[in-house]
């Protein structure tokens, strides 16, 4: 896999490689794996991979055998010595213990195989969902693996449920009742139609449940209060109190720091201040603060460097500021970086170059990007109108064969999709 840049970032997922660098979400992969076999308590933060990331990189890097349900499915030539272990793992699981399976379940829902986290993981009694730690910790992992495993109304209200019995919980411990209570809470504020009133509940709810933190004044407990600030600021952000956002932002980032600055080595605190300044950036440009979000936006690149998310957000961040030269910087570190952000960025390199006046070049842009992905039809479309803006009626004819065939996989796709209803 070495012989790709990109896909060598990515190769703890496809065969937990160890690359000398690699984002900070992949880097928790390897610590998840390494945390199925210690003794010491495992993170309190969620790890969640895009659901369908492996249909993604397979699909982007013409690599169908990486996309597979089971590990054992993985080729066999991308195998470590730790991928055997979790073969070995995950056939054995029945045998294992209950908190050795909990972890082997986060481990592969981690590396977006939930259909095996669904198998590895132990179905709890409903009744000790509620007062037993180690069956709610599973429970919660077993219906989030399964919410992403079979989407749709069934599963996400089963997931809902099953995170109200311990968010409403008073025989747990608090953290973990605070955990369930702000995933609620996001879930409700996320979405086309936010649910405010659930959002207050669930903020009160989460309230009694971090109080009992701030007189726990130790490195785990500052980062679920910064955790907690910046899951409820979302209350005030969707009333469209905007000091109060901020204010509540302030509260999440100053805690956020004093985890890194207690523990720089610790991969756990750095994880935590990646979403907060995603989250920084995104709410200073809302409110215009275009300066202030570019600031957030390269810090974060500096944080989490392989992460060609991040310097695709910085991008966007650039150009909404009007500076296509900064922009059309990130947006090329992002495409340099490969998958899963390389096409979506080099249509925006494309659009940069575009609105800098050079044009054959963002020609050629569009063109390429469309070869790494034939369904974008952004970029498409730009191939076309630079091609009739600068006379290359080749790329022209190109365009036309490129819609007949798109033409053809749709009515595919179509016949194919009558077919199994039939």
């Amino acid at each position: 896999m070495s012989d790709r840049w990109d896909l060598w970032l990515l190769s703890p997922y496809f065969g937990l490689h160890r690359p000398s660098a690699c984002s900070l979400h992949t880097a928790g992969v390897l610590e998840a794996y390494d945390d199925v076999d210690r003794d010491a308590p495992a993170s309190p933060l969620q790890l969640h991979t895009p659901r369908g990331f492996r249909t993604t990189i397979a699909r982007g890097a013409a690599r169908p055998d990486l996309d597979h349900d089971e590990p054992d499915g993985l080729p066999r030539d991308q195998w470590t010595s730790d991928w055997s272990r979790l073969v070995e793992l995950y056939t054995n699981a029945p045998e294992l213990s209950g908190e050795q399976r909990l972890r082997l379940g986060v481990l592969l829902s981690a590396l977006d195989l939930d259909v095996a986290a669904l198998r590895a993981l132990p179905s709890p009694d409903v009744a000790s969902i509620a007062t037993d730690p180690l069956a709610a910790s599973t429970a919660m992992k077993r219906s989030h693996a399964l919410s992403r495993a079979r989407p749709g109304p069934e599963t996400a209200d089963a997931d809902r449920r099953v995170l109200s019995l311990i968010a409403h919980s008073t025989a747990l411990p608090a953290s973990m009742c605070l955990t369930a209570a702000l995933t609620l809470l996001v879930k409700a504020a996320r979405g086309r139609a936010p649910d405010l009133t659930a959002v207050q509940e669930l903020r009160e709810l989460s309230a009694g449940h971090a109080g009992g933190l701030e007189r726990d004044d130790t490195p785990i407990s500052r980062l679920l209060r910064s955790t907690y600030w910046r899951a409820v600021s979302y209350e005030p952000f969707l009333r469209g109190d905007h000091a109060r956002t901020a204010h509540e932002l302030d509260l999440a980032e100053e805690l956020a720091r004093q985890g890194v600055e207690d523990r720089p080595g610790l991969l756990l605190f750095r994880q935590n201040l990646h979403p907060l300044l995603e989250t920084r950036s995104r709410a200073a440009r809302e409110h215009g603060h275009l300066d202030l979000a570019v600031a957030y936006a390269t810090e974060l690149t500096e944080l989490d460097p392989y992460d060609g998310k991040v310097h695709y957000n910085l991008g966007t961040t650039h150009r909404a500021r009007g500076d296509h030269e900064g922009a059309l910087t990130a947006f090329r570190r992002a495409v340099a970086l490969g998958l899963p952000h390389a096409s979506r960025a080099r249509v925006a390199v494309a659009q940069c170059l575009e609105a800098l006046g050079d044009l054959p070049s963002a020609l050629a842009e569009y063109v390429e990007a469309v070869r790494e992905d034939p369904a974008d039809h952004r970029a498409a479309g730009g191939a076309r109108r630079l091609a009739s803006r600068t006379g290359r009626p080749e790329i022209l004819d190109w365009h036309r064969g490129w819609v007949m065939a798109w033409r053809r996989r749709l009515a595919l796709e179509s016949l194919q999709a009558s077919g199994r209803s039939a």
